[in-house]
């Protein structure tokens, strides 16, 4: 047998492969996962994103691939080449996606702080400035998966069930990440708060008060407009 032929022979391997994997078909979707998805690390590593960028990749790979209810994109793969070379192509242009997406967030956190807690009338016009500030500077020094993991959550109002899909952990690991988001959140507004307005003990404590109730509202409010 030639190398073409061999070549072929596997081409129609991967296309089986993909059609049951497009199916729903269980033990495609193991092997897909198995043999398959690796290749996305790799193919990858030459861009600047380290582990952050490899898992935010992967999920969206993974999303956008398998698809729900028969929609994914695998369904595009026709067998005319290597399957895992056609991952590749994939994997690499939504890891370029991510990164550009990241370079237009970076101004925008920036500028958030007169954008946040405008609709929270406990707030005096002073106190708004600087628990927008603090919060928006909370905000900025979340990883990229961390923010994506919010928006996912408060955007598109993603269930823990679905973000550890997304994700591929089970549902109680995308449980605790999205808690411990919203808590380091707050703690860094926080320190934010304490050091700009110079407060200890229960005048801190009172301050996060008027704020800790608005935190969710504060999400929506930029993260959609990070869109």
């Amino acid at each position: 047998m030639s190398s073409s032929d061999l070549a072929a022979e596997a081409f129609e391997a991967d296309l089986a492969l993909a059609r049951a994997v497009g199916s729903g078909d269980q033990a495609a979707l193991a092997i897909f996962e198995r043999d398959i998805m690796p290749v996305i690390a790799p193919a990858i590593a030459h861009l600047d994103g380290g582990t952050a960028l490899v898992a935010d990749v992967t999920a969206a790979v993974r999303a956008r691939v398998l698809g729900d209810g028969g929609d994914g994109k695998i369904h595009d793969y026709r067998g005319r080449g290597d399957l895992r070379g056609w991952l590749r192509v994939v994997a690499v242009r939504e890891a370029l996606q991510i990164i550009r997406a990241r370079r237009r967030e970076e101004p925008i956190a920036q500028d958030l702080g007169d954008r946040l807690f405008d609709e929270t009338e406990a707030l005096s016009a002073d106190e708004k400035r600087v628990y927008s500030a603090a919060f928006a500077a909370a905000l900025a020094t979340l990883t990229p998966r961390e923010r994506n993991l919010l928006r996912q959550q408060f955007i598109y109002g993603a269930t823990v069930d679905e973000l550890g899909a997304l994700y591929g952990v089970h549902r109680a690991t995308a449980a605790r990440w999205t808690a411990q988001i919203r808590e380091t959140l707050l703690r860094r507004t926080r320190r934010e708060i304490a050091d700009a307005l110079r407060l200890t003990g229960d005048d801190l404590e009172s301050a996060m008060g008027k704020i800790a109730g608005h935190v969710d509202y504060s999400l929506r409010h930029t993260l959609s407009i990070e869109r």
